[in-house]
């Protein structure tokens, strides 16, 4: 099981399970992502050092509630405006573990095509397809 994910505090204590709590709350979110152990890294499984992990957002149930496309990802609140919707965001090629080399992940739900808050519950964030090590 992997020590890295989505937390809702720099300091990588509170997990971030789904963008359900961003339903009730309005403007852009700050998550953060990364592990608290100490001595990991995470890296693309395919093309380790070459490819990038990418944090996307995940639709558990497509066809209900918002679809993926209605986030925006961006590694900076500036970024937001131009982020495409739906798009994965690069963490880059190697994450180390630790709080010092948190993520952050700038987060922005369009809720003009749902209604808040019942439209969130099959939204997540993800990263597929890596490979966890001891660095």
């Amino acid at each position: 099981m992997s020590t890295f994910g989505f937390f809702a505090d720099a300091g990588l204590t509170t997990p971030v399970t789904s963008l359900r709590k961003y339903s009730t709350e309005l403007g852009d979110k700050l998550v953060y992502f990364g592990s608290p152990a100490t001595g990991k890294t995470l890296q693309d499984a395919e093309a380790p050092g070459t490819d990038p992990v990418l944090a996307s957002v995940v639709d558990a149930a497509a066809g209900t509630g918002l679809p993926a496309s209605a986030v925006k990802l961006a590694a900076t609140s500036g970024g937001l405006a131009t982020a495409t919707p739906g798009a994965a965001l690069s963490l880059g090629v190697l994450v180390a573990s630790g709080t010092a080399n948190a993520k952050p992940v700038h987060v922005r739900i369009d809720t003009s095509s749902g209604t808040v808050p019942n439209e969130y519950t099959d939204l997540s964030l993800a990263v597929q397809n890596v490979i966890e090590a001891d660095a």
